[in-house]
């Protein structure tokens, strides 16, 4: 047998090809900063542009891309917004992300949005509440002015509100009432002196509750004498998170790409 010789693969050519994949993926890499400094900065001239479309706009303090004016905004947010309007004037328009928000300090020109420009300016944003809690935007709390909103206003008028329904529901009222001063008479009875503190916003709450749950659904759901506990317990739960859920800031009302 002939003796073979086998070669090795050069280390010189390895670090080569080692170092060429590393040259290629640093270009890659360049190549992929640039279009998104590229696409960034197609977003600031944008935003600019749509910025300086109108010029019978309301002034503005300077603003960022994309966020806008979020970045002003510190608690508690009524110092804020009281301090921009001291330092820039009655009527500002600010720009919460992608939101457009009037900010008017000026009592005659409130007075004017509301008689005669009161149709341009009432409708209410569409944010994410409206669509989850008050099944998009359906509600007469949420609904946008047109066709469905006086259906709906007419509706409360005369089957809720009316003199007719408030009277029916007088018992009602008058039962809750009476029962709320049971109540605070026997925890005033329960101590030495007669007297005792009671927190009264609490049990207002919970007396409003007893009356609409009771014109509704025909039980109570907070205070002592409730039929069931737990369904008690877990109705003033879902009850909470209706009232909390909605009013907590959500950042995808300003900046749909979060949603």
């Amino acid at each position: 047998m002939g003796n073979g010789v086998v070669g090795k693969p050069s280390r010189g050519n390895g670090e080569s090809k080692s170092r060429n994949r590393h040259q290629r993926r640093g270009r890659a890499s360049i190549g992929r900063a640039r279009l998104a400094k590229a696409d960034l900065q197609n977003v600031i001239n944008e935003t600019q542009r749509l910025q300086n479309h109108n010029k019978n706009l309301p002034p503005s303090p300077l603003s960022l891309p994309i966020i806008g004016h979020l970045h002003l905004l510190k608690e508690p947010i009524h110092r804020t917004l009281q301090s921009l309007s001291s330092n820039l004037g009655k009527i500002l328009l600010l720009r919460w992300g992608s939101r457009r928000v009037l900010l008017i300090s000026s009592p005659s020109i409130a007075e004017e949005c509301y008689t005669k420009h009161d149709i341009i300016l009432s409708n209410r944003p569409r944010l994410l509440a409206g669509k989850h809690f008050h099944y998009n935007f359906k509600t007469v709390a949420a609904a946008p002015y047109g066709d469905l909103w006086p259906n709906l206003r007419r509706v409360m008028t005369l089957e809720i509100f009316s003199s007719s329904r408030l009277a029916t529901s007088s018992s009602v009222r008058q039962a809750e009432v009476r029962l709320l001063l049971n109540q605070t008479m026997k925890s005033c009875a329960c101590t030495q002196q007669g007297m005792t503190k009671i927190e009264l916003k609490s049990k207002f709450m919970e007396l409003s509750f007893n009356v609409m749950t009771m014109m509704v659904l025909g039980k109570r759901h907070h205070g002592e004498d409730v039929e069931d506990v737990e369904e008690a317990k877990h109705f003033r739960e879902v009850m909470r998170d209706a009232v909390d859920l909605p009013t907590t800031t959500n950042l995808g009302d300003f900046l749909p790409i979060l949603q």
